[in-house]
Protein backbone atom coordinates (compact mmCIF):
# COMPACT_ATOMS: atom_id res chain seq x y z
CA UNK A 1 0.00 0.00 0.00
CA UNK A 2 0.96 3.61 -0.64
CA UNK A 3 0.88 6.16 1.93
CA UNK A 4 -1.79 7.29 0.12
CA UNK A 5 -3.87 4.91 0.40
CA UNK A 6 -3.90 6.01 4.27
CA UNK A 7 -5.11 9.24 4.18
CA UNK A 8 -8.97 9.14 4.76
CA UNK A 9 -7.90 7.11 7.84
CA UNK A 10 -5.48 10.09 8.97
CA UNK A 11 -7.28 12.75 8.86
CA UNK A 12 -10.44 10.86 10.84
CA UNK A 13 -7.60 10.06 13.25
CA UNK A 14 -7.10 13.71 13.32
CA UNK A 15 -10.50 14.69 13.62
CA UNK A 16 -11.65 12.32 16.33
CA UNK A 17 -8.21 12.10 18.20
CA UNK A 18 -7.79 16.45 17.78
CA UNK A 19 -4.46 15.98 16.64
CA UNK A 20 -1.83 16.58 13.69
CA UNK A 21 -0.84 13.30 12.02
CA UNK A 22 1.81 12.97 9.16
CA UNK A 23 2.24 10.20 6.37
CA UNK A 24 5.66 9.47 5.27
CA UNK A 25 5.76 7.80 1.62
CA UNK A 26 8.98 6.16 2.89
CA UNK A 27 11.44 4.02 0.15
CA UNK A 28 10.72 0.80 -0.30
CA UNK A 29 12.52 -2.88 -0.97
CA UNK A 30 13.96 -3.82 -3.00
CA UNK A 31 15.08 -1.06 -4.76
CA UNK A 32 15.81 0.61 -1.36
CA UNK A 33 17.93 -1.82 0.94
CA UNK A 34 17.11 -1.73 5.21
CA UNK A 35 17.49 0.20 6.56
CA UNK A 36 16.87 2.79 3.69
CA UNK A 37 13.13 3.01 4.54
CA UNK A 38 13.94 3.58 7.97
CA UNK A 39 16.10 6.43 7.82
CA UNK A 40 13.24 8.26 5.81
CA UNK A 41 11.48 7.86 8.76
CA UNK A 42 14.05 9.64 10.80
CA UNK A 43 14.63 12.30 8.58
CA UNK A 44 10.87 13.02 8.85
CA UNK A 45 10.72 13.04 12.64
CA UNK A 46 13.85 15.09 13.22
CA UNK A 47 12.13 17.90 10.79
CA UNK A 48 8.70 17.77 12.73
CA UNK A 49 10.28 18.20 15.97
CA UNK A 50 12.96 20.86 14.46
CA UNK A 51 9.80 22.91 13.35
CA UNK A 52 7.56 21.71 16.29
CA UNK A 53 5.94 25.39 16.59
CA UNK A 54 5.33 26.17 13.11
CA UNK A 55 3.21 22.94 12.37
CA UNK A 56 1.48 23.05 15.71
CA UNK A 57 3.03 20.05 16.97
CA UNK A 58 4.16 19.06 20.71
CA UNK A 59 7.50 17.25 20.27
CA UNK A 60 6.63 15.59 23.84
CA UNK A 61 3.80 13.93 22.69
CA UNK A 62 4.78 12.14 19.19
CA UNK A 63 3.25 8.83 18.35
CA UNK A 64 4.74 6.31 15.55
CA UNK A 65 2.57 4.02 13.90
CA UNK A 66 2.75 1.20 11.35
CA UNK A 67 1.11 -1.45 9.34
CA UNK A 68 2.28 -4.77 8.51
CA UNK A 69 5.79 -4.26 6.68
CA UNK A 70 5.90 -0.69 7.58
CA UNK A 71 5.85 -1.51 11.43
CA UNK A 72 8.94 -2.96 11.27
CA UNK A 73 10.31 0.20 9.29
CA UNK A 74 8.86 2.13 12.07
CA UNK A 75 10.43 0.35 14.77
CA UNK A 76 13.56 0.62 13.19
CA UNK A 77 13.07 4.18 13.38
CA UNK A 78 12.35 4.44 16.65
Amino acid sequence: MTAASYRHLLISYSIELGCVTFNVDYRLGPATKAPGGSHDIVKVLKHVIENASELNVDPACIVLCGESGGAGTVLGAA
